[in-house]
């Protein structure tokens, strides 16, 4: 899986950075109405880390930001293009100390990850993350609309939200969905602990 992502990180990196700039103005749009103003901030999946090198510039850089992925090219890439710390790792088994963050995104990820590993990954989300944090979701309405291959494309359905709910002892805060590049639905999920 880690080659795929790698693949994907040189196409999108390619002649600048190449990406779904409506999908990426929604969702920040979505975030902003949150203040991550002194938060340490997880990021599983950071890909090129777009979101939050733009959020870094409208915050000041006034919020700890970590992203993870499997891809060591994106982290790579995040760190020379964007500037941003990044760690090349799984995120069923992260390096971090227990109750280290207080928010966490996970932008166009969880749809990605194997059926048999999400558990895992809620796990570990939920050692990773303080009793009061906060979790930033968005993800696509529909299954592959980004032409990803199927071997990568394991969807994230209302039963995973549950089960993620449950793990992380956390419910829905905010749902919404936004319009993207030609018209692609996208969900914005907020979740909190109870």
């Amino acid at each position: 899986m880690q080659a795929y992502w790698d693949d994907v990180a040189v196409r999108v990196s390619n002649g600048g950075l190449k990406d779904n700039w409506t999908k990426r103005r929604g969702l920040i749009k979505h975030l902003l109405a949150y203040d991550i103003t002194k938060c340490k901030v997880l990021e599983i999946g950071c890909g090129l880390g777009i979101t939050a090198g733009a959020l870094r510039i409208i915050y000041g850089g006034f919020f700890d930001y970590t992203g993870t992925d499997i891809s060591s090219k994106f982290c790579e890439l995040a760190k020379e293009r964007i500037g941003l710390r990044t760690v090349n790792t799984k995120a069923d088994n992260m390096p971090f100390g227990d109750k280290s963050f207080d928010c966490l995104f996970a932008f166009d990820v969880l749809e990605h990850i194997p059926a048999e590993d999400k558990p895992n990954v809620y796990k570990e989300l939920d050692r990773v993350l303080n009793d009061k944090a906060f979790v930033f979701i968005n993800n696509p309405h529909i299954k592959n609309p980004c032409g990803h291959s199927d071997d990568v494309e394991h969807g994230f359905n209302e039963s995973d939200m549950a089960a993620m709910c449950k793990t992380l002892n956390m419910e829905i805060h905010e749902l919404t969905t936004y319009s993207g590049y030609e018209g692609y639905k996208y969900n914005f999920i907020v979740l909190r602990r109870i």
